[in-house]
C-alpha cells in the first residue's frame, strides 16, 4: 500500500494564526450629531481575526469595521475617519486568543 502524500495531511489550519486588531477612528458626524463633542475624540474598534499574516488580519478587520458601521442602526450617516492600524500576533497562552 502506497504512502499517503504528506502534503495531503497537513491540516489547512497550521498556516493561520490569531491576531488582535485595534483600529483606533474618528466620528465627526457623531460629533456633530451630538454636539458638544470634540470631532478629534478617538474610538477604538478591537477585532480578533484569524489570518495567514498581519496585513490579510488587518484587511478582515477592516471588513468587519465597516460590515459594523454599515449595520449600526444610528440616526446620522456614520463617517468613520481611521487613523493608524495596530496588529498584534496573539499567543495560544493570551485569554483572547481562542475569542
Amino acid at each position: 500500500m502506497a504512502e499517503p502524500d504528506k502534503m495531503a495531511e497537513k491540516p489547512v489550519i497550521e498556516n493561520l494564526f490569531r491576531y488582535r486588531v485595534t483600529i483606533p477612528y474618528r466620528e465627526p458626524t457623531f460629533a456633530l450629531h451630538r454636539g458638544g463633542l470634540s470631532p478629534e475624540k478617538v474610538y477604538l474598534a478591537v477585532y480578533n481575526v484569524t489570518a495567514e499574516n498581519k496585513k490579510e488580519a488587518s484587511e478582515r478587520a477592516l471588513d468587519l469595521f465597516k460590515k459594523d458601521a454599515r449595520n449600526s442602526s444610528v440616526s446620522w450617516l456614520r463617517v468613520p475617519q481611521i487613523k493608524r492600524i495596530k496588529v498584534e500576533q496573539l499567543k495560544s497562552d493570551d485569554e483572547e486568543f481562542l475569542r
